[in-house]
């Protein structure tokens, strides 16, 4: 097949999160906090190493924080999801178009309550399937567990994560990977949606922020520092969840068009934001 022909249209229900430490600071003087030092300790004395004795008690703290904002970003067990970014591709009247809604909310378990919902709405459940790059490592476990930490039931294409060693064939799993896709027989291999969209000659995802910058521009919601911040709570609210969930929507963009063109499908050119 060529990119000229029109294939069948994707069926996945392409998924990206963005997440965040469940604190700004490092939650000293806590149970989360000690078990947080204890698995990463590694790391933090990997960082002190680089100092002398006499220094290493001055730098300590904010190895901590720095180890802190890197580590719970990733770590479901110290984060927790504040954007989700869902995209289906349908047919349009002239031309397949991409459809994404961005859900973003500073209350994760109301975010994944409205996100459970859009995963529930087609009636045949067992049709459901969802993609992400790195989805399998990342976005879909992060996903099962937070919904488990904040009390919510997951819906079955999740729920299947919990026995994917056991019980659920692999051919049943139905969950799609790009970065696996890409990877082929080479286990691990680790290519970044920027790279691919680039080699590929597609469209870039990334405007004037990364997924390090997340934390920094969540985080200044709740900041009262008026001189560095002249608007009120509101306002801030507005300003983060607009750049995040841009952000967060463009990674949509780019997944669909990297799974379309691994598959040989055309690229989708119309784009449709739900309000």
């Amino acid at each position: 097949m060529t990119t000229e022909q029109r294939p069948p249209i994707p069926e996945p229900l392409f998924v990206d999160i963005e997440t965040v430490p469940i604190y700004e600071e490092f939650p000293d003087n806590t149970m989360l906090g000690a078990l947080f030092l204890k698995q990463f300790r590694y790391d933090i004395n990997r960082e002190l190493d680089k100092f002398g004795p006499m220094e290493r008690e001055s730098v300590y703290r904010g190895i901590r924080q720095e180890i802190w904002n890197k580590k719970a970003s990733v770590t479901a067990e110290y984060g927790k999801i504040v954007c989700i970014s869902a995209g289906k591709v349908i047919n349009g009247k002239e031309e397949a178009e991409l459809h994404v809604k961005t859900l973003f909310d500073t209350d994760e378990q109301k975010l994944l309550i409205e996100f459970k919902q859009m995963l529930l709405k087609p009636k045949d459940q067992d049709s459901v399937r969802l993609c992400a790059h790195n989805g399998k490592e990342f976005d879909f476990p992060w996903l099962f567990r937070r919904m488990i930490v904040n009390k919510i039931i997951p819906p079955s294409v999740l729920y299947h994560i919990a026995y994917s060693g056991t019980m659920i064939k692999p051919w049943d799993m139905r969950l799609d990977d790009t970065l696996e896709m890409w990877g082929g027989t080479q286990w691990k291999h680790m290519a970044g949606i920027a790279l691919l969209t680039e080699i590929f000659g597609l469209q870039t995802p990334k405007g004037d922020m990364d997924g390090s910058m997340v934390a920094e521009v969540y985080y200044s919601i709740f900041r009262e520092d008026v001189s560095e911040l002249p608007f009120d709570k509101e306002d801030r609210i507005k300003a983060a969840k607009k750049r995040i969930s841009d952000y967060c929507a463009g990674d949509i963009v780019a997944l669909v068009n990297l799974f379309c063109r691994m598959k040989g499908y055309n690229i989708i050119n119309k784009v449709i934001y739900a309000q």
